[in-house]
């Protein structure tokens, strides 16, 4: 089947598939309509103005970037995990599985959980692996990357974080998958691993704030995001980035907290942020789930610093220069996770202490 899409009047769902009259001819499409051209059948097929409501709810809408009218995650049972065997994979594996959804996990060595649907081990830059993995789901959740800077192969690094970016998402398009929930960094931001010390223009850092990137991890991050907004464009998969910062619990999170109390200058290039990974895992459930439709970037971070120290205190020791654009509790995370909130309805629910009255505001 080729050439554009023919008026339609008349469409029910088969399964995956479409029957639908055209011309007052009813004629059976399934099997014949290629995967890659679901995302602007359904477009069409809201345009006629013969289809439902409830159809509509899972078509993507190849051009919009509105939110609120499409419940995103509802009915979206199979989600493909890649980096699933990681830090924050392994979390995110489990409560997907523990909240109802069939999960594809993939990641170089093989995870072993017998609640999956499938496990795949292997590079991602295969694209026959890729392909593979994402038989049949309908998210993509994206971890895969090797995720601090590599000192001994940067420009390797690079190219495999960016490689593997381009393929899963660009396929996921290619395939249909109708949302992308990708992991990025603060590294984006081009503070944490910067060959040169750098204070942020104004905090609380939001998605405004220019990037300062220079090093090749948060320069992979970045070309993920643009692969994200791409794959939007190219195929209308929605696609969403999460900005994290350090992610930790138990004795990770311990140790962070111990690392930063004993050296606070050492962390100051990444704004002393952090999450707990449970919250990296709800917050990823949550873009899944979001009445959001478009190519979005988020800030994702715990409500409070990792520091014991005052955040006024901090930015006086360490980021004297930063305009202070909105007031600070006593303790107050740097990162403004206000988008976050408002596009997923998602908040974290850990936290180190109860945040005190604001102490200092905009200057």
């Amino acid at each position: 089947m080729t050439g554009d899409l023919p008026d339609v009047f008349e469409v029910h769902s088969d399964g995956e598939d479409f029957v639908y009259g055209a011309a007052g001819i009813v004629e059976d499409l399934r099997g014949q309509i290629p995967a890659s051209w679901n995302n602007r059948f359904n477009a069409a097929v809201r345009q006629s103005g013969t289809v439902t409501q409830d159809k509509y709810d899972q078509s993507l809408p190849g051009t919009s970037t509105s939110h609120g009218a499409r419940r995103g995650g509802e009915g979206m049972t199979h989600v493909l995990v890649t980096g699933a065997a990681g830090h924050i994979g392994r979390l995110v594996v489990d409560d997907l599985l523990s909240h109802g959804h069939r999960v594809t996990a993939t990641d170089r060595n093989p995870v072993h959980d017998p609640r999956l649907t499938r496990s795949l081990a292997g590079d991602l830059r295969d694209r026959e692996l890729v392909r593979e993995a994402l038989r049949g789901v309908e998210a993509l959740v994206h971890l895969a990357a090797i995720p601090h800077p590599d000192t001994r192969d940067p420009a390797g690094q690079f190219t495999a974080n960016c490689h593997t970016a381009f393929l899963a998402l660009d396929e996921a398009g290619r395939a249909g998958v109708r949302r992308v929930v990708a992991a990025s960094s603060i590294g984006a931001l081009g503070l944490a691993w910067s060959t040169h010390p750098r204070s942020p223009g104004h905090v609380p850092v939001d998605e405004s704030h220019p990037t300062l990137a220079e090093d090749p991890y948060g320069l992979s991050k970045l070309v993920l995001e643009q692969v994200a907004e791409g794959t939007h464009r190219r195929w209308g998969t929605d696609t969403i980035c999460l900005r994290f910062p350090f992610t930790g619990t138990g004795p990770r999170l311990t140790r962070q907290l111990a690392a930063v109390r004993a050296d606070p200058g050492h962390h100051a290039s990444d704004l002393w942020g952090w999450l707990d990974t449970r919250d990296a895992a709800t917050a990823i459930r949550a873009a899944l789930a979001a009445e959001a439709h478009g190519s979005h970037v988020l800030y994702v971070a715990a409500p409070d610093t990792s520091s014991d120290i005052p955040t006024a205190e901090l930015l006086a020791r360490y980021h004297p220069t930063a305009d202070i654009v909105a007031p600070l509790s006593r303790f107050a995370g740097l990162y403004d996770t206000s988008r976050c909130t408002r596009l997923l309805g998602f908040t974290p629910a850990h936290r180190r202490r109860t945040t005190d009255a604001v102490t200092e505001g905009p200057r």
